[in-house]
């Protein structure tokens, strides 16, 4: 048995040690699963933490470790941090740790299914078997604990039967419970069933009382409703499949279930916040601002919504209160860097390059990997006209090893004007490589620039000015046919403007098809761009013979 279990950890076991260097068995959630079962406002099934309430994630709790112990932790050691936390709980509040603990052991042995992400109940709606099994655990609880009881020392085999029960038990029930732990526990009860329905009918037939009383006391733990945890509150769920409507990018559904969440209970976390997001992309940014700071009132832990007002403050030019709200935002949670990318871009709007550059040096120092920061740092050492610093973090920016996606994908909190979410890591990449194929274009290093400005492409195909930029790198090359592919493409894909008639005129110029140079600069002249005039005299004297000036 002993052999069965090292040879299927072990492999994870080995690989945790050589990716982190630390000893870990399997996972490191252990210590902060046992402070949510296990701290002053632990309910015993509500994966809440006090000091972020019902939303957080574990970046999180890394962050207020270490924080705590004034040093970078391994995973191991946040783990060992919050059993700390957990068992300082119990050592100091016995009275109230034994109380949680009864009333965990009351949530593991009662019918109702806690949910923990997902509630069971609510899905009712969608899978039909669930109808058909509306008293499942009532059964399957109630005459298999008693069979349980009456059986357990009969052979060897209920008593190891037993004795898996009761240890796996106490090894859930010492966190938290949710329906989907209590799971492995089930077919032991199965296997009992029929021997306590059997066994009750012959105890009543026989009138053995002490019996009967047990079984009604068994009875009475797996169907009453003590913790009054039964209500049919499903404001999370509506605010759960608001969530899946909004990521599958169907507002109006969301709204719907965001709205329906707030009419069972206001206080639904998220839901506000989310209506705002909406509200965001809809372009009703008032609205938006109104949803926010509702979000703030119903949880004023977290940070999502005040990092969301340092948006819309500095989309409005108000940059004083921006910087207010994103503040707050980082002193809410220092591991939300969410609140550090909008508070550098604050700084940039204002043109205070020192802020900004502080800022995202310690959010480097803080989120090494984002690369996010990275970029931001290129543009403000571009700003600053550090060129080559701005390089320098340009390059990091694109080669950074693939973090993997954001928790959510950071639903709910919005970054950029236009497009309102996260940026993706390809997108960042590609943005990057755009910047140094323009800053190397800039300094002259032209086949470097082409190469990054492809590299752009790559990652970001949607990236259209890349087509312009290298227009422009491959007419300073002298390629001028694939420079005017490149214009071509520009247009076909983004659009004409007037720069664009200009340099392709001024190609066609180059190459010596001064009709066709003609007609592209009456184009840009006709969108008003005022250095038209002089190319189309230039072009007027070469036309007619006189070669005395150059296009160049």
């Amino acid at each position: 048995m002993a052999l069965g279990a090292i040879l299927i950890i072990s492999p994870v076991t080995l690989r945790n040690y050589i990716k982190s260097g630390d000893f870990v068995l399997i996972a490191t959630q252990g210590g902060v699963n046992f402070y949510i079962g296990n701290n002053p406002l632990s309910d015993g099934a509500t994966a809440s933490i006090p000091e972020f309430g019902e939303r957080w994630e574990y970046r999180d709790c890394i962050a207020l470790a270490e924080e705590s112990t004034g040093r970078k932790l391994s995973p191991s050691e946040v783990s060992e941090f919050f059993y700390k936390k957990g068992l300082g709980f119990i050592a100091n509040n016995p009275k109230e740790a034994a109380l949680l603990f009864l009333r965990k052991i009351y949530l593991w042995l009662n019918r109702y299914e806690v949910s923990n992400n997902q509630n069971i109940y609510f899905h009712r709606r969608y899978f039909y078997i669930l109808y058909l099994l509306p008293f499942a655990f009532s059964i399957v609880g109630t005459f298999g604990l008693f069979g349980m009881f009456c059986g357990a020392r009969k052979n060897s085999t209920t008593s190891l039967l037993t004795i898996y029960f009761i240890i796996y038990s106490v090894s859930v029930i010492l966190f938290f419970i949710t329906a989907r732990f209590r799971l492995p526990i089930l077919p032991v009860l199965i296997i009992f069933t029929p021997f306590g329905l059997t066994r009750i009918l012959s105890d009543i037939k026989n009138r053995r009382i002490s019996r009967i009383i047990l079984f009604v006391i068994i009875a009475f733990i797996v169907n009453s409703n003590l913790t009054g945890m039964r209500g049919k509150d499903f404001s999370s769920s509506h605010f759960s499949l608001g969530n899946v409507y909004l990521k599958k990018g169907e507002p109006d559904s969301a709204r719907a279930e965001f709205e329906t969440a707030l009419k069972l209970n206001p206080n639904t976390p998220g839901a506000n916040l989310n209506l705002g997001v909406i509200c965001f992309h809809e372009g009703k940014r008032e609205n938006a601002k109104q949803y926010f700071l509702k979000e703030t009132e119903v949880a004023p832990k977290d940070p999502k919504a005040y990092s969301n007002l340092c948006l819309l403050y500095r989309l409005e030019g108000k940059l004083q209160e921006a910087k207010r709200f994103c503040k707050e935002s980082i002193r809410l949670r220092p591991a939300f860097w969410e609140g550090y990318y909008n508070l550098a871009k604050c700084y940039i709007q204002a043109g205070n390059y020192q802020k900004a550059d502080s800022t995202v040096s310690e959010a480097i120092s803080r989120f090494r990997n984002n690369r996010r920061f990275f970029y931001l740092a290129g543009v403000i050492a571009e700003g600053k006209g550090e060129l080559k610093r701005a390089h320098k973090h340009y390059l990091t920016c694109a080669t950074l090893p693939r973090q993997g996606v954001e928790a959510e994908y950071n639903l709910g909190t919005i970054f950029e004007e236009k497009v309102g979410g996260a940026l993706s890591d390809n997108d960042i990449i590609g943005i990057c490589y755009f910047n140094l194929g323009t800053l190397l274009g800039k300094q002259g290093q032209l086949d470097s620039a082409a190469i990054a400005l492809a590299s752009a492409l790559s990652w970001k195909p949607d990236l259209y000015s890349c087509f312009f930029q290298l227009a422009v790198v491959y007419d300073a090359m002298g390629n001028y046919p694939t420079a005017l592919k490149m214009y071509d493409l520009f247009e076909k894909y983004e659009g004409a403007n007037a720069e664009l008639f200009l340099n392709r005129g001024l190609i066609y110029a180059k190459m010596g098809e001064f009709t066709r140079a003609e007609k592209e600069l009456l184009e840009a002249k006709r969108r008003n761009l005022p250095e038209a005039d002089r190319y189309l005299e230039i072009i007027s004297r070469l036309k007619s013979g006189n070669k005395t000036k150059s296009i160049n």
